[in-house]
């Protein structure tokens, strides 16, 4: 599996995520996004091995934790 197949993939994963903008410079990317999209979420395992990783914004300003959306406190 690709980074860009797995972030796709990673994202679409969440429940609360229904679709995603991203870009692409020829029409084969676009095949790609189209399959990684197709290929539906990431199994269960993964998804727990990826969340331990995760990067999250600082707690500084009121900003929002970049994967799950909540605020941080």
């Amino acid at each position: 599996m690709t980074l860009p197949e797995m972030s796709l993939r990673f994202t679409l994963s969440h429940p609360a995520v229904s679709t995603t903008i991203v870009g692409m410079r020829d029409p084969e990317h676009v095949r790609q996004n189209v399959a990684a999209s197709d290929a539906g979420p990431l199994d269960a395992g993964l998804l727990a091995e990826l969340k331990k990783h995760r990067w999250t914004a600082s707690r500084s300003g009121g900003r929002t934790n970049l994967v799950y959306g909540r605020p941080i406190i």
